[in-house]
């Protein structure tokens, strides 16, 4: 939740937004379609994500191993994910790497926005900052 605003103070409109944002002329017009296309979009998904927990909230009983289960695996999930972000955050703050890929530790993973998944996905992830390089992969672009 912190990364983002401090990653974006400062810096110009991220580059998807304003290209999807270009193709209606300013004014009102702009703000009814980003209103529609960005924010309730990100509303309905939201939602329809948060849906499990909504239900949860009206079982008459506690929540039993299965829960428990999804609960642990979550919490997995996301030590994960805080790992592969301070992995890339250390990659990206490297000038030797402006312009590459990460394509070690959690990075080693699909190239997809689910990469916090890959030891569940069968990826590679390494919580340590020194990994070893990818057998096969190439440091300039993935496909």
């Amino acid at each position: 939740m912190v990364a983002l605003p401090r990653r974006s103070r400062g810096a110009p409109e991220d580059p998807r937004y304003a290209r999807m944002l270009s193709r209606v002329p300013e004014g009102p017009a702009r703000t009814r379609y980003a209103l529609r296309i960005v924010y309730l979009l990100q509303a309905a998904l939201v939602w329809f994500v948060s849906l499990p927990v909504q239900a949860a909230q009206y079982l008459p009983h506690p929540p039993g191993a299965l829960a428990w289960a999804g609960t642990a695996l979550w919490v997995v999930g996301l030590f994960f994910e805080a790992v592969g972000d301070r992995q890339l955050a250390r990659f990206k703050a490297d000038p030797a790497n402006r312009g590459r890929i990460m394509d070690r530790g959690c990075g080693a993973g699909p190239a997809t926005p689910t990469t916090s998944a890959a030891p569940a996905s069968g990826g590679a992830c390494s919580c340590s900052s020194r990994t070893a390089p990818s057998a096969g992969r190439s440091s300039s672009a993935r496909s």
